[in-house]
């Protein structure tokens, strides 16, 4: 059970080949908000965008979540 933190779009397809069910994704920017539901359509894991935004939805992970993810995941894996 991983937890993996995405920083750049590009780097979708490495990450892809290593998930496992238990793994979370976090995107690390907003911006790749506009892809999230294609990006993350065949993902065998949960996928949250990182975002404090003032409407969440169930797509979106605030900081304080982030934080719990970090806390529940034994290993914390940088995509940058």
């Amino acid at each position: 059970m991983s937890l993996h933190l995405l920083y750049r779009r590009e780097r979708i397809n490495e990450l892809a080949s290593v998930l496992m069910a238990g793994d979370t994704i976090v995107l690390m920017d907003e911006t790749l908000a506009d892809d999230f539901d294609r990006a993350t359509a065949n993902m065998p894991c949960i996928a949250k965008i990182l975002s404090d935004s003032a409407t969440p939805s169930e797509q979106t992970a605030t900081t304080a979540e982030w934080v719990g993810l970090i806390e529940a995941h034994r290993h914390c894996i940088s995509w940058d």
